[in-house]
């Protein structure tokens, strides 16, 4: 996430949260309020963000960053395809998508942090 996108999403928090303060164009803000509301709103995504990561999950980009294509075919490279008789049908599937599994779950850790730098 670019510095620019972070603000972005700020400003899409602030102006969700607070529309009245943004209902007028920007040059008659309420300047004092208009950078309360733009505070309060960083300081919202910053403490979403890790918060998220404790429930399990985590924000990554759409497309994949180069470290995480590299990730995810020596992931992959590492995990061999497999089946066995007697399985249920729901492990036997686990089993066979195994590389994949490994693969997403080695692209999603090295993810970029968006609150860490630019990462464009």
């Amino acid at each position: 996430m670019t510095a620019s996108d972070f603000d972005r999403a700020v400003e899409v928090m602030a102006r969700a949260a607070t529309p009245h303060i943004f209902a007028l164009p920007r040059i008659n803000l309420n300047k004092p309020a208009y950078e309360l509301a733009y505070k309060r709103a960083e300081d919202a995504l910053r403490a979403l963000i890790p918060f998220l990561s404790e429930i399990g999950w985590k924000l990554v980009p759409v497309e994949a960053t180069e470290d995480q294509m590299v990730a995810g075919n020596d992931a992959a490279r590492r995990v061999q395809r497999g089946g066995s008789t007697g399985m249920t049908i729901d492990n036997q599937i686990r089993h066979q998508c195994a590389r994949e599994t490994a693969a997403y779950a080695a692209m999603v850790s090295v993810a970029p942090n968006p609150l860490e730098g630019d990462h464009t």
